[in-house]
């Protein structure tokens, strides 16, 4: 019976061996954190947030919204709390949703809308942003002047933003690619003109500004803009295309997010990029919450949403499964032998 365990385990050993020379060598350390598939993000994140909106955690930050007369705050909460059953104290609600309605009388969103449409940097609300203060620099006519605005430095000889320019040339190339294609561009275009808008309004990091800024440092043929700008000659006249696959890359992620949100509260979302893996993650959190993203990272942060949507790999999963195994079998081989040593002769 000893002897048939001694070769078994031998056996187990050198197999358990084996597969992990064959684990180790597919390099399973390389990529040890993978994405989520969206319905696995989606549930992931709905459990991390269950075990975070309780009546405890919304109560005090209800109140601190209330009296600020934060309805960004406010709304958050109510959808937080109506997403996960939460119910609030009725006299708490009420206080709460006064300060909504009272920001929403006519005479108050003229007056709002008005001082927001002059100064973007007075809009109350990331909503008003989106209805009063952008309208005209979503369409291609905002590119259109950011562009001619670029050409006309060049001219006078003065500093060229180069980020609103290669946003603008983005915007305009992916506004034609629209019209060609039937919109499988627009995202692409939204993307790029609200990375200019969040820009205006200090949205985009100081961090991921650098990554742009980067991306952005692309050769333009400036004598041809204005041919360009009229539609006589084509992006490829302007600029190397091959040039803005990534900053076209990075626009298509945010414009994403403005397609599975809002433009307002992609906006406020920029806030959590610093770089293009962030970019690309918020993308993906958007393709899975939806109209709640915005709520979701007021509730978990940026790290914890992060993190919900990105697991072990399998290969990772399956090589310390491996390694587990081999170690105990050398355990147990060895903890054989040294009683075989230790029997008295």
């Amino acid at each position: 019976m000893r002897l048939w365990l001694y070769r078994t385990l031998t056996v187990g050993i050198f197999a358990t061996s084996g597969a992990n020379f064959y684990a180790l060598s597919q390099n399973p350390f390389a990529n040890p954190i993978v994405a989520r598939t969206t319905e696995d993000a989606k549930r992931a994140l709905t459990l991390t947030l269950k075990r975070t909106v309780t009546v405890d955690w919304i109560a005090p930050r209800l109140d601190q919204a209330t009296v600020s007369g934060n309805i960004d705050d406010i709304e958050m909460l109510f959808q937080l709390a109506d997403m996960h059953d939460v119910i609030i104290p009725a006299d708490q609600r009420a206080a709460a949703q006064k300060v909504i309605d009272d920001a929403n009388t006519m005479t108050a969103q003229i007056a709002d809308c008005a001082i927001c449409a002059v100064d973007i940097q007075q809009c109350k609300r990331l909503s008003q942003i989106a209805a009063c203060a952008v309208p005209f620099e979503l369409t291609p006519l905002g590119d259109l002047n950011a562009l001619n605005r670029a050409k006309t430095n060049v001219i006078m000889g003065q500093p060229v933003d180069m980020l609103d320019a290669g946003l603008a040339i983005v915007g305009l190339g992916a506004t034609a690619a629209t019209l060609h294609s039937g919109g499988s561009s627009l995202t692409v275009k939204a993307g790029a003109s609200l990375l200019r808008l969040g820009r205006r309004i200090g949205s985009v990091t100081p961090a991921f500004t650098r990554v742009l800024r980067k991306t952005a440092d692309i050769d333009v043929n400036w004598s041809a803009v204005p041919a360009y700008t009229i539609g006589t000659k084509g992006l490829d006249d302007v600029v190397d295309a091959a040039q803005l696959v990534r900053l076209q890359r990075l626009a298509g992620n945010l414009g994403e997010v403005r397609k599975h949100t809002s433009l307002g509260d992609t906006l406020g979302l920029m806030r959590h990029v610093d770089s293009a893996e962030d970019a690309a993650s918020l993308a993906r959190v958007a393709r899975a919450q939806g109209p709640a993203t915005r709520a979701t990272f007021y509730a978990l942060g940026k790290a914890r949403t992060f993190r919900a949507i990105h697991r072990l790999s399998d290969l990772l999963m399956a090589t310390y499964a491996l390694l587990a195994a081999l170690v105990t079998q050398v355990l147990v081989f060895a903890a054989g032998i040294i009683r075989r040593m230790l029997r008295p002769i």
